[in-house]
């Protein structure tokens, strides 16, 4: 039996539609309705009721489930195997990460894997939450690097395992001597000045006051949107812009920089974890960097806002 052919069996069955399982896993509708249609005949068992192109597990389609996810898990983990058996090969981890990632987890886990000299390769690419949670759905992406607070915009949570990494404050930063920091009350002037911010989750959106979310969700701001958070850094304080900063402000790479926090009236933190698919095997270089991750996250004492 084609190992694909249950590929679409999952996704259909986490999706319950059809459209939205071939968009997770890169094909056709047509392509996956006759996937769909090649097992249910090898098979010779109704696993889905159709409704349109939304569908519904028979009984069947319920207890199958599980063997489906056996099995792709049971290939996953032959071919990792393999690769590790085979000339020496590195384990490669495709990581999908979030704007404020770099600083508090990325920096931090390449230095361990170098110190442990582990067989682990990363690459590592930033963007949106829900690219980055297609690329995860369509197996572009090994784990996510994001907050863990987007689970609960999610109507499938339960696809996904998600493992608490870090918590670390947010701060809205800009130069020392931008004006800024001499006008009260702050909140009537911020949106005054010219920002600088990649994407910003959700769940922090959700939790500011509403001036914040009226000036990210509802106006022409911020001026200038980059992919990451160093980006953003380095803009603000080359070009008097303001922007947000993560963690410990403190840290001796951050006083170098001319960029300060600037007082505001509320309070937000970064809630970051590992996020992976339930239905996929655990590969022994994802667990080696999980590990580490862990350890890191152990090293780390909660940052107090200064």
């Amino acid at each position: 039996m084609n190992i694909k052919l249950l590929e679409h069996f999952v996704s259909v069955y986490e999706h319950r539609n059809l459209t939205k399982a071939a968009g997770a896993i890169g094909v056709t509708q047509s392509n996956i309705s006759k996937s769909i249609q090649k097992l249910e005949s090898q098979l010779a068992v109704l696993l889905f009721d159709r409704h349109t192109r939304d569908v519904a597990p028979t009984p069947a389609g319920k207890a199958l489930y599980r063997d489906a996810l056996d099995c792709i898990s049971a290939m996953q983990t032959l071919v990792s195997h393999a690769r590790f058996f085979s000339h020496g090969e590195k384990g490669i981890i495709n990581i999908g990460c979030g704007p404020l990632i770099h600083e508090l987890l990325l920096k931090p886990l390449i230095h361990e894997i170098i110190s442990r000299d582990a067989d682990i390769q990363i690459h590592a690419s930033t963007g949106r939450f829900e690219d980055l949670k297609h690329g995860l759905d369509n197996h572009s992406y090994d784990c996510l690097l994001y907050d863990v607070g987007e689970l609960h915009t999610l109507h499938d949570p339960q696809t996904y395992e998600v493992i608490p990494l870090l918590q670390a404050p947010v701060y809205v930063v800009a130069n020392h001597d931008h004006p800024i920091h001499q006008q009260t009350p702050v909140l009537d002037y911020l949106f005054q000045h010219k920002w600088v911010l990649p994407p910003i989750p959700q769940r922090y959106i959700r939790h500011l006051p509403p001036q914040f979310q009226t000036f990210l969700l509802n106006s022409n701001k911020p001026d200038f949107e980059v992919t990451d958070l160093p980006q953003a850094l380095e803009l603000a304080e080359q070009n008097g812009l303001i922007t947000i900063a993560v963690g410990d402000l403190h840290r001796d790479e951050w006083q170098q920089r001319s960029l300060t926090a600037i007082e505001l009236p509320f309070s937000i933190s970064s809630d970051i974890g590992l996020w992976r698919m339930r239905s996929r095997q655990l590969t022994p270089s994802l667990g080696e960097m999980i590990k580490m991750l862990k350890t890191l996250k152990s090293s780390k004492r909660p940052n107090k806002r200064s």
